[in-house]
Parts: structure tokens; sequence; C-alpha cells
């Protein structure tokens, strides 16, 4: 497994499911602290962590099961760029998965004004991301068997994030199983697949 934006290697410790890991971040300082929490997970004989940009990292060509990115496409101004790399990285027939915010049209405006906010005192810029967009994405990067899953709707996560309340999760997921919840959604996972050779 491949995980581009790693930062410091959240999904290797939380899910480690992998017979080997490879984590890739530009943060020095992350990688360092994802380490030793490897290393205190005892995971760190099949996973490690580098430094390095998801743009430009130079893995072996199509050698990794499963290309993945959390958290990094809301921030990259060349996601093209990135999604390009994922797939030239990943084996034929193999998986990748990213996620993005998702424009939503009850929620952006919100979203644009805390996000302003944010960047006013120092943190990086951050975009949504239209279904068409990601749809538009992945054909462009020869992926097939997209599926785009609706992860989490405006407020809900919040609620829970703070208060710990089931009910908003239960709320979450009985919306992203109907598509007419979609429009309202604020962040989805992208699956797809590399075809076969």
């Amino acid at each position: 497994m491949l995980d581009l934006g790693c930062g410091h290697g959240r999904l290797a410790v939380e899910r480690p499911v992998f017979a080997e890991y490879v984590g890739v971040d530009f943060s020095e300082a992350l990688v360092q602290i994802g380490r030793e929490r490897l290393r205190a997970a005892g995971l760190d004989d099949r996973a490690q962590l580098v430094v390095g940009d998801a743009r430009t990292y130079e893995g072996a060509p199509a050698s990794f099961d499963v290309v993945c990115s959390l958290g990094l496409f809301e921030f990259v101004e060349e996601p093209e760029r990135v999604l390009a790399n994922m797939v030239r990285l990943l084996r034929p027939g193999g998986s990748l998965f990213f996620d993005v915010h998702l424009a939503s049209p009850l929620y952006d405006p919100i979203r644009r004004w805390r996000w302003r906010r944010a960047e006013a005192r120092g943190a990086f810029p951050k975009r949504s991301f239209s279904g068409e967009e990601v749809r538009r994405l992945a054909a462009d990067a020869g992926l097939v068997d997209l599926e785009v899953r609706m992860t989490e709707y405006p407020v809900l996560g919040d609620v829970y994030a703070r208060t710990g309340a089931r009910w908003a999760l239960r709320f979450r997921d009985a919306l992203a199983a109907h598509h007419g919840a979609d429009l309202l959604a604020t962040d989805a996972v992208v699956i797809a697949r590399k075809p076969s050779a």
C-alpha cells in the first residue's frame, strides 16, 4: 500500500491491514512523528514513512496493489498531477482511493467563509470539487469502476466530534445510502481501479 500525503501515518496505525506500507509526506516533522508511532505500534518492520512530494514521488512504476490519499486533494493545486502519479505507481488491476471536499451548493458559502478566515491566520488554502470534476479527473487518469461515496454532510460530523452523539453518524449513514441526498454532501471518497494489462 502506498499512502500519498500520509501525514503522521494515521492510516497505517489505525488500519494495519497491509503486508507492506509506504507513506509519503512533504512534512519532515510529521514523518518523524509517524515513524515513532509506527515503532510504538510494532509496525516498523512492514511500514515506512518517507519525506517526499505526492506529485513527484519516484517509487517503482506499477509496484503497489493499493494507492491512496486522504486529506491531500483539498490542498493540492495540481490534482491531475497527483492522480497521474498515483496511477503510475499502481499495478494493473490495483485499487486506488482518495477523499475530496465535495462542492455543496448549500454548504460551500459557509465553508469558503471559514476557509478564508483560516487562510488569514496562515492556514493553507483549501478547495472543493464537484462530482463532475472528480469523474473527469478519474476518466482522464484512465481509471475504471469509479465509485464516489458520500461520507459527510453539513453539521453532522461536527455534532459527533463535539458530543459523541451516535445519532449523527446513523443519520449520516442513512443519507449516504440514498443518492437523492448527494446534493447535500460535503465530503466524498473516490474509489477506482486501474485497468488490468
